[in-house]
């Protein structure tokens, strides 16, 4: 029973680094004229508000 919990503990441990996926800084795919990211959204002017109608 405590190898099995050694076992488990160590597989927990050592998991999630095996995971980590291919080594070194993130790379943008294609050829660098081509690469449109981080793009950025365009910024809009608020539209004037209508005045308030008056109280009775």
């Amino acid at each position: 029973m405590r190898r099995l919990v050694l076992a488990l503990l160590a597989l927990a441990t050592v998991a999630p680094l095996a995971a980590c996926g291919r080594a070194g800084p993130p790379r943008v795919p294609g050829p660098p004229e081509q690469v449109i990211h981080p793009r950025s959204y365009p910024v809009y002017e608020p539209l004037p508000q209508p005045p308030a109608a008056p109280r009775p």
